[in-house]
């Protein structure tokens, strides 16, 4: 959590420096608790997440 919190700094400095430079806003830096790598299995990762909190 700390390194996406690390790497989310830098662009809010240079979007702040320089907002003409940015059409939108910046990456969403947030921890992503599960990812499906076959959609077929969506429900699987759900339950799991649902019993498992990442912390």
């Amino acid at each position: 959590m700390a390194i996406l919190q690390a790497r989310d700094a830098p662009y809010s400095q240079a979007r702040q420096a320089s907002p003409a430079r940015w059409s939108r806003v910046t990456r969403n830096w947030k921890l992503v608790a599960a990812v499906a790598l076959n959609p077929e299995k969506e429900a699987v990762v759900a339950a799991v997440s649902q019993t498992q909190r990442v912390v």
